[in-house]
């Protein structure tokens, strides 16, 4: 074996001893960076912050069993006839607030039932390459020589009649409101047409919302009339930074330096390496808490990077490399609302004769 191969071996072995303490370590600081208090999942009377409800204006929130579901399902259907007239949540127990307002999220799992017409959700067949087929934006570019045709993508019509939602906050010594325009078009549906909606409190006004202070109600509206049923709801402190992992279909191999430091062999580059010939997929997960983010790709870093015209959007990606050779991809994630810092990060790829 030579001396190339014992460091290899040598790191990986340092590696696999020491990953059960670096995850350890790694999963007592997101605790310290991210924490949620929940404020309704599922059962009125189980609430840890003691929720009840009442109307505002005409308005009204209500807990009700969705009945397509067996077993039944309580959830909260909440009633919007303007800015003025919704629902009101009164917390027996008060929630504390635990961090700044730049890092505060009110989370809601959200289906939309009161638009005036139904349609099924559209099966969209889109043709492009280098296809983020996972993201929320599927604007496909046209075919080029390096890019794959892509796949059927399944597109669900979310139907509202609102475009924006006004909170208000009853702090006991003042009030907060925050009016959130609500990004359709960044949202995604599950398979049962519950969507995952984030509102980040930056933007509020009146009382800054500051560690330490007590939310005693909270008042939702809309500029528009609508109804809404609410699965799960959520206060969420989120302080952590963006942060991906990436695979993809080909073999995947560390990409060894002998010159480095071994105690630094958990940071060292991984390759992608493939045969000529054959497309590769790349897969993203992003952990982007409580917020929303978009995924963007080029696949050449030596012919520019330009983020205006990406060559892929999305979660999921697939290339076709026109030559044998080394190529730097980069992968660009942003949280849409602008309060986290952009993260982008480099991978090698070889591709073999």
């Amino acid at each position: 074996m030579n001396i190339k191969s014992k460091v290899a071996h040598c790191s990986l072995l340092v590696l696999l001893l020491c990953s059960p303490f670096l995850l350890s370590q790694e999963q007592g600081k997101r605790n310290e960076a991210y924490e949620e208090i929940i404020i309704y999942d599922g059962d009125l009377s189980t609430s840890p912050v003691r929720l009840s409800l009442g109307q505002w204006g005409t308005g009204l929130i209500e807990e009700v069993e969705e009945a397509k579901y067996i077993p039944k399902v309580k959830v909260l259907r909440l009633t919007l006839y303007s800015l003025v007239e919704g629902g009101c949540f009164i917390f027996g127990k008060p929630i504390e607030i635990t961090g700044g307002q730049s890092s505060l999220y009110l989370v809601m799992w959200v289906k939309f039932v009161g638009a005036p017409t139904k349609r099924e959700p559209e099966e969209v067949t889109s043709y492009g390459g280098g296809v983020g087929f996972g993201g929320a934006e599927q604007q496909l570019p046209p075919v080029s020589p390096g890019l794959v045709p892509g796949a059927v993508v399944q597109q669900r019509a979310i139907e509202h009649n609102l475009t924006s939602l006004r909170l208000v906050f009853d702090f006991g010594k003042g009030w907060s409101e925050l009016n959130f325009k609500v990004p359709f078009e960044k949202l995604v549906p599950d398979v049962q047409g519950w969507i995952r909606m984030p509102i980040p409190l930056f933007n509020a006004r009146g009382l800054p919302i500051e560690k330490g202070l007590k939310l005693y109600r909270l008042f939702i509206g809309a500029d528009r009339t609508d109804e809404l049923l609410i699965r799960k709801m959520v206060l969420v402190r989120d302080e952590l930074p963006l942060s991906i992992s990436i695979k993809s279909s080909w073999k995947e191999e560390y990409d060894f330096d002998i010159s480095r430091e071994i105690e630094k062999v958990r940071h060292l580059p991984k390759v992608f390496i493939g045969p000529f010939g054959m497309p590769i997929e790349f897969f993203v997960e992003v952990d982007e808490g409580a917020s929303i983010t978009e995924v963007l790709w080029d696949f050449n870093k030596d012919d520019g990077v330009n983020w205006e015209k990406p060559d892929a959007k999305g979660t999921i990606a697939r290339y076709f490399f026109l030559k044998p050779g080394t190529y730097i991809i980069t992968i660009a994630v942003r949280d849409i609302f602008g309060l986290k810092q952009p993260l982008t990060v480099e991978r090698k790829v070889k591709v073999l004769k």
